[in-house]
């Protein structure tokens, strides 16, 4: 087996041969370590590199490809998102239908909805060729104004931007008649949809639940992470979204499965961690898919082929990903209160609280009444930085968290 370097050299490779090329000081070892890390963070997970989700994968294609609409709940950050691409991957779902995903957690109007939405559409549209473009812009006319052909392909272009949506609604409509209409039943899936339900203009619920009711080959995904709001939506009687989707709940994956996943990965790059590293790193975020990974990324980059990831690289990836969020994190805690910074580090001191407005947690945490730790704890939620179910708050970003600690908790 030869690799070559810039017509320098051709090393014969053999496992743990640290040959080195005179001429750009490089071993043979780090050059084989530049192979494709497996724990992906920023782009679609393949196949090979997908965790379980099989049950999960399962159910949401059944549901999809038998005419229901469907809620996927879930915490923020343990792969809602990348299931739902991971679906779209899988027959048949790939052969049989058009897919589409928008993410509207920065929405905060039915304008920008609709911008969003059409801009998705658009943009998945454009590697599929000239004629899908085109079936699309026949029929969304209302934001065909800044419409041109490339001139060597001669592809529709549109620079669209927000201030092109003039009237929502009748573009939401166009929108909407294109997916009915399109050459293929559709799936698209709106992440963060329970924003709709912050919007100020009144009944934007209604007037999406009414062009739904209109289209037969058009199944709908409604992926968020604010459980509370999307039961409201959904299962209050009151509410134009009643009844009208089937429900998944995601929960993390596995820890037996998760620990073998990370173990199988490091041995496919011919290197090794142990199950009680992988074991603590899944314990200490909790599950949470992003940052196991993430730690895993780096993990993997800082371990040689052959060798073992130790705690100190262990320790050093942390570190060095609190250090990338730390400006980040500062701006955060900058907008908040001195009450509810009080609170935040009373939680992040403990991890996970329970009685929030105990005497005993408020006298520990010299904090200033029940009341007013109430107040916090409210305005933290909406701000989405705390997390709760079953009467338990906690810091939501598990790296948020583990900096708060380290920096005004000790």
């Amino acid at each position: 087996m030869h690799y070559g370097l810039n017509n320098y050299c051709i090393y014969n490779y053999c496992k743990r041969n640290y040959c080195v090329c005179n001429k750009n000081k490089l071993t043979l070892q780090k050059l084989l370590d530049m192979e494709e890390n497996p724990f992906i963070i920023t782009e679609h997970v393949t196949r090979q590199y997908f965790c379980d989700r099989e049950k999960e994968t399962e159910e949401l294609i059944r549901l999809v490809t038998n005419r229901n609409n469907v809620v996927l709940l879930s915490d923020r950050r343990i792969g809602k998102t990348a299931l739902i691409q991971h679906c779209y991957q899988q027959k048949p779902l790939k052969d049989t239908y058009l897919t589409f995903y928008v993410d509207i957690l920065s929405t905060t109007n039915l304008q920008e909805f609709t911008f969003l939405l059409g801009r998705a559409i658009y943009e998945r549209l454009v590697p599929l060729g000239k004629k899908m473009v085109n079936t699309f812009f026949r029929i969304v006319k209302s934001i065909t104004s800044r419409l041109g052909y490339d001139t060597l392909s001669g592809m529709p272009t549109i620079n669209l931007q927000l201030g092109d949506v003039e009237r929502p609604d009748i573009t939401l409509q166009e929108i909407f008649k294109y997916l009915s209409e399109a050459e293929k039943p559709c799936v698209v899936a709106i992440d963060e949809f329970q924003q709709i339900a912050k919007y100020p203009e009144k009944g934007v619920e209604a007037l999406i639940r009414s062009h739904l009711l209109q289209i037969n080959n058009v199944r709908i995904i409604f992926s968020g992470s604010e459980r509370h709001m999307l039961s409201e939506m959904f299962m209050h009687s009151s509410r134009p979204f009643y009844m009208s989707a089937s429900f998944i709940d995601l929960k993390v994956i596995p820890k037996e499965i998760y620990v073998d996943f990370i173990v199988k990965m490091f041995k496919k790059g011919d290197k090794t961690i142990s199950k009680d590293l992988a074991t603590e790193i899944y314990e200490r975020f909790d599950g949470i898919t992003f940052c196991i990974q993430k730690i895993c990324n780096i993990l993997y980059s800082k371990t040689l082929r052959g060798e073992t990831a130790d705690r100190e690289n262990y320790g050093t990836a942390i570190e060095e990903i609190l250090n990338s969020y730390d400006p980040y994190f500062r701006e955060q805690l900058s907008r908040l209160s001195t009450r509810q910074k009080e609170v935040l580090f009373a939680i992040a001191s403990k991890g996970k609280v329970e009685n929030v407005t105990s005497m005993e947690f408020i006298k520990e945490h010299s904090l200033a009444s029940a009341s007013s730790v109430q107040t916090s704890i409210k305005s933290l939620i909406k701000m989405m930085i705390l997390n709760t179910r079953e009467k338990k708050y906690w810091i939501d970003d598990r790296f948020f968290s583990l900096w708060v600690k380290k920096n005004f908790c000790q």
